[in-house]
């Protein structure tokens, strides 16, 4: 045990990472990174190789030279190719987590709640380390030099609040002042992000970059609602991002403190690979789980009891939209190291998965249909292959905002995007049309003409009154004999406004015989909008 590591400090550093999780907090970190750590078992390449390590179509990590024409971790493999069409594609191997295992270790001999990010880089909250040490600048040296000692491995580290600005601090080898981290992150190029949040945020950085904005400090001077706007949900967490602050999911109530799987082994296992089915059940186990409660977790601690009676486990982070395979990943590595590293501890005897900051779904970006499944995925896989043939706006999903009417109450928004509401539904919009929506609202409203028991036609006067009471409606070659009607509904909106869809409109529900119809009153004419009933659908003419 480390002279940092105590019993009195385990409740407080627990509560610091679940703040740290969930955002609701910015704290200073002290990061581990290990360059190429991802190459450390292929010894053979050669100093100035363009390669990367390639693992679900995504960049784990790259060498320098790649690293230098653009390629980050969490790109998409196709990106990377166009940056570098002679890019040499390496799986990953399992040997990462054996090795990266004891580095681990040794940093939790200088500094408490060690959380893995990936194999080669690492974090713990500074504050209470850096009290211990004698400030940051000797926390840093102090880790530098024990993981020399133990490992023999190059460490870079560094100090900064907020996940970016600590995660580009390691890489430098520095120092961030509090405070500093937008003014440090600036001139940084806006890919930098992609270390941070990976996929998510991933195509807004490169819409961005064809856009002309091509820094982090580029984006932060840009309004934080107006990119919001355009880029949803994902946008928002890249400007914040770039600002130098924290970004995190927020917790949903509940009563269990923590999901716990635990799956046995069919025999004491000596490897991963002799341990995959019960790893294999474990994680699918927790995933239902996490799913049948609507859940999911920014980190996950990895348990295994062995033949020996020992516990041993170790908490890793995980990005957001993780899955399966993201997660078998990260047991497969530990299971491997722990393997390796810690024979004497005895064999595999049971595999547990445990969260401690659990999250809700829906406070995540909104999902397509269905959120699960083949079909889901079949489903979103065809969406983006469409956006790639006709744009962002050749896939849209329908999203409800607040509105007057059933055609400002429903926007369509590029699948793949989440846009914030720019009209809040549950304000009061006077004049809004009570009752449910029409089932059917036409593309392009008709012309209607709308008619009392006599044959006159009704108008609407200066006042907004009605001249008469409707009894018969007609447009092209239909007709609807109305035995009552609702409103009138009147919109005064942008009454200065003498045309457009926004200007002053009147809208009546013509009820008749099997459907009711949207009449609305625009620029001095009827026109028909929607239907409430099936029954008129195929009747446009």
């Amino acid at each position: 045990m480390g002279a940092y590591e105590g019993a009195k400090y385990s409740a407080n550093i627990r509560a610091q990472l679940v703040w740290i999780a969930t955002g609701r907090m910015s704290l200073r970190r002290c990061v581990g990174w290990l360059p190429g750590w991802q190459f450390a078992p292929f010894a053979e390449l050669a100093p100035e190789a363009l390669a990367a390590v390639v693992s679900a179509n995504k960049i784990v990590t790259a060498t320098p030279a790649a690293a230098r024409l653009g390629i980050l971790p969490g790109q998409s493999v196709r990106w990377a190719r166009s940056l570098c069409p002679k890019l040499l594609e390496i799986p990953p191997s399992v040997r990462l987590g054996q090795t990266f295992e004891p580095i681990l270790v040794a940093a939790e001999t200088i500094m408490a709640g060690v959380l893995a990010y990936r194999p080669g880089l690492f974090f713990a909250p500074a504050k209470g380390a850096a009290k211990w040490h004698g400030g940051e600048d000797q926390l840093c040296l102090a880790l530098t030099e024990a993981i020399a000692e133990a490992s023999g491995a190059e460490c870079r580290v560094g100090v900064a609040t907020g996940v970016l600005a600590s995660i580009v601090a390691a890489r430098e080898q520095t120092i961030v002042p509090e405070g500093a981290e937008g003014e440090f992150l600036a001139p940084r190029p806006l890919t930098e992000a992609v270390w941070a949040r990976g996929k998510e945020v991933e195509k807004s950085v490169q819409l961005l970059m064809k856009l002309g904005i091509s820094t982090l400090g580029e984006l932060a001077a840009i309004k934080r609602s107006a990119v919001g706007a355009r880029f949803g949900k994902a946008g928002l967490t890249l400007h914040d991002l770039a600002s130098g602050k924290d970004v995190g999911w927020s917790p949903v109530p509940r009563s269990e403190a923590s999901i716990s799987v635990t799956v046995p082994c069919e025999e004491p296992a000596a490897s991963y690979s002799q341990a995959a089915l019960a790893v294999r059940i474990c994680v699918l186990r927790f995933l239902r789980t996490l799913s049948q409660k609507s859940l999911t977790c920014a980190r996950v601690k990895i348990c295994a009891s062995t033949t020996a009676g020992k516990e041993i486990s170790r908490n890793w982070i995980l990005d957001p939209g993780w899955g399966e395979e993201d997660l078998t990943d990260r047991v497969k590595w530990q299971l491997e190291a722990w393997a390796t590293t810690r024979a004497e501890s005895g064999m595999l005897q049971s595999v547990s998965l445990q969260t401690e900051d659990l999250f809700s779904l829906t406070a995540g970006q909104a999902k397509l249909w269905n959120s699960g499944g083949k079909n889901f995925a079949s489903a979103k896989a065809a969406a983006q292959r469409i956006q790639a043939l006709l744009g962002p706006r050749g896939a849209t999903k329908p999203t409800v905002q607040g509105g007057f009417d059933p055609r400002s109450q429903v926007s369509l928004i590029p699948v793949g995007e989440e846009v914030e509401q720019k009209a809040d539904p549950d304000r009061p919009w006077e004049g809004k049309l009570v009752g449910s929506a029409p089932a059917w609202v036409l593309e392009t409203p008709q012309l209607l003409t709308l008619v009392d028991s006599e044959g006159r036609g009704i108008e609407v006067s200066s006042r907004l009154a009605l001249s008469g009471v409707p009894a018969k409606a007609r447009w092209g070659s239909n007709s609807l004999e109305i035995a009552d009607f609702l409103g009138p509904y009147v919109v005064l909106d942008k009454w200065w406004a003498s045309c457009g869809e926004r200007s002053p409109r009147l809208y009546l529900r013509l009820r008749g015989a099997g459907t009711d119809m949207l009449a609305v009153w625009l620029h001095g004419r009827w026109w028909v909008d929607g239907f409430w009933e099936q029954s008129k659908i195929g009747r446009r003419n």
